[in-house]
């Protein structure tokens, strides 16, 4: 992982090896924007695409092979995302 991250969402990209894993906070207690996808075949992360905004305590739901839809967060945002891989 590029930056550590807590309170992140996570969720598996269908039956790949996929996961993508999303916002939380970093060490410096600052929401994180950013994404990262991790291989659990090669066991390596990679930069991905960039959330709308900061969030963490939000949870991710894996719609299909490629869909997921993110939920909520912790500024009890009624936000809800779907994202096309």
């Amino acid at each position: 992982m590029s930056e550590a991250r807590y309170v992140a969402g996570a969720a598996k990209f269908g039956t790949s090896g996929l996961w993508w894993v999303t916002g939380g906070y970093n060490d410096d207690d600052l929401q994180l924007q950013s994404t990262e996808l991790y291989d659990a075949d090669t066991m390596t992360f990679a930069p991905y695409v960039d959330l709308p905004r900061p969030v963490a305590y939000h949870n991710l739901v894996n719609i299909n092979d490629t869909h997921m839809i993110m939920l909520g967060g912790d500024d009890f945002s009624h936000d809800v995302h779907l994202f096309d891989r």
